[in-house]
């Protein structure tokens, strides 16, 4: 999904990846080119993943202290990622042609808060 977010942020507010009506012979046409630039954009970023990876490898899961409030913020962090995945897999990155930049920052703040959540002692 992230080259997906990727190319949705770069090409939907200028208006530069034409939204054709779902299943129309159009978007069809469009198909190729879209996975085609969706693996042009992937590739790089699993490559850059990998690279950096190495060195975390030591490293514990999740970051922060755990404490009594980890259960809290781990919960408070899957009700706002959860719910804007669901948004987003409903409604696309573009419904009406506009970013849904509400749903992408309630993504982003449940992510940031599920990493924050501290790691796991077991």
């Amino acid at each position: 999904m992230v080259p997906v977010i990727i190319v949705a942020v770069a090409f939907y507010p200028d208006g530069l990846a034409p939204q054709p009506a779902i299943g129309s012979a159009r978007w069809w046409e469009l198909r190729p080119g879209w996975i085609a630039l969706l693996a042009a954009v992937l590739v790089p970023l699993i490559l850059g993943v990998t690279w950096l990876g190495r060195p975390l490898r030591r490293l514990p899961m999740g970051i922060g202290p755990t404490g009594p409030w980890s259960p809290v913020i781990l919960l408070l962090g899957l009700t706002a990622a959860i719910p804007s995945l669901a948004r987003l897999a409903i409604g696309g990155f573009a419904p009406g042609g506009q970013l849904p930049t509400l749903v992408l920052a309630g993504y982003g703040f449940g992510l940031v808060l599920t990493l924050l959540s501290g790691r796991s002692d077991s």
